[in-house]
């Protein structure tokens, strides 16, 4: 038996069973796709798909492209999609995107297609742009401000993905109140402080309450850090992760952990992002402890009317985790910090020993 007909038996035995199907995970052939007409209509369990998604790049090169996804437009429970570069000659205007509430786009190579889809994507409320290369099209370009009512933005850069602030230049998102930016563990970039330099118009445009921040491996200085919060006056969960890789912080720094400390003598009106409620932080040794432990302490008010009159949120939660190369270090200057934790403040440190 050919390989092709055992490719064409088993996905014949497999679309059998297709009202079954709650999770689908495709990365087949355009030849393939026409095998799937049967499951059209006989999707009712169906609640996540994901359809070229290789992290093969060669394999991903030698897909070609199906020139419909119609037979996935009847799935009453379908809820999210994920999807691979998909090109201008693959419509996908069938599926329901009227009730997708979770979209993911891999590898999308220009802006201009990821605003198509997001056009169609509704209801849409969590996108992620996975190693999307946010750049502008030489022949389609959005002129005009696109706005779209999501909650939560991720985006997952890699080499590949440079200027952020082409999409805060061509969006307005004023629903939006969760950001996570991000490159990989194994492959992380060296961001230009210069890409976000779109970000304050971006919001200000958006007129959106930005509440969860996430920065994972971005190697933003200190500087980009601060001008970031200090657009975001409402931000209630903040995590910075710094690149397990370098060998000392770059985003927190003394310069961040005092300006991220509360002065309680201070007006209420000039406090650095006062509503900050949880923070987690991954840290290199050395690093700045006493600093550290002072602007938690300065941010833990558990007191109700002292939280109010100094014109803070109290600080509830924090986890720590330390990067650590050789054996972790036992710092008497975080014991405060497991003095709090007796009083109430959910505090976590841990260490991690890098190779």
């Amino acid at each position: 038996m050919h390989e092709v007909d055992i490719a064409d038996f088993i996905l014949q035995s497999i679309v059998r069973h297709c009202a079954r199907w709650a999770e689908v995970c495709l990365n087949i052939t355009a030849s393939h796709f026409s095998r799937l007409s049967p499951i059209k209509g006989n999707l009712p369990l169906l609640q996540s798909l994901e359809i070229r998604i290789v992290d093969d790049f060669n394999l991903f090169e030698d897909l070609d492209i199906p020139e419909s996804l119609d037979c996935f437009s009847l799935a009453p429970r379908l809820r999210a999609v994920a999807i691979g570069n998909i090109e201008d000659t693959t419509d996908i205007s069938t599926l329901p995107w009227g009730q997708i509430s979770d979209l993911k786009l891999h590898f999308f190579t220009v802006a201009g297609p990821i605003t198509d889809v997001l056009q169609l994507a509704t209801q849409a409320r969590s996108v992620t742009l996975s190693c999307c290369s946010i750049l502008p099209g030489h022949d389609h370009f959005p002129s005009n401000i696109f706005t779209h009512s999501l909650e939560s933005l991720s985006i997952i850069l890699d080499q590949e993905s440079p200027d952020l602030s082409q999409c805060f230049r061509m969006w307005a998102m004023p629903q939006l109140n969760c950001l996570h930016l991000s490159t990989p563990e194994v492959d992380p970039l060296w961001m230009d402080g210069s890409d976000l330099d779109e970000f304050p118009l971006f919001v200000q445009r958006s007129g959106c309450v930005i509440t969860t921040l996430s920065l994972i491996n971005l190697r933003l200085n200190d500087i980009n850090v601060i001008m970031l919060l200090e657009c975001l006056t409402s931000l209630v969960d903040l995590t910075i992760h710094e690149c397990r890789g370098d060998e000392q912080n770059l985003s927190l720094t003394s310069l961040l952990l005092q300006e991220m400390t509360i002065d309680h003598r201070a007006s209420s009106n000039s406090h650095f992002v006062p509503h900050l409620k949880k923070m987690n932080f991954r840290i290199h040794v050395p690093f700045a402890t006493s600093l550290l432990v002072s602007m938690v302490q300065s941010r833990w008010i558990p007191d109700d009317i002292d939280a109010f009159e100094i014109g803070v949120d109290c600080l509830g939660v924090v986890k720590i985790q330390v990067l650590v190369r050789g054996d972790p270090p036992m710092d008497p200057l975080l014991r405060p910090l497991f003095a709090m934790k007796a009083r109430g403040l959910q505090c976590t440190v841990s260490f991690d020993k890098l190779g």
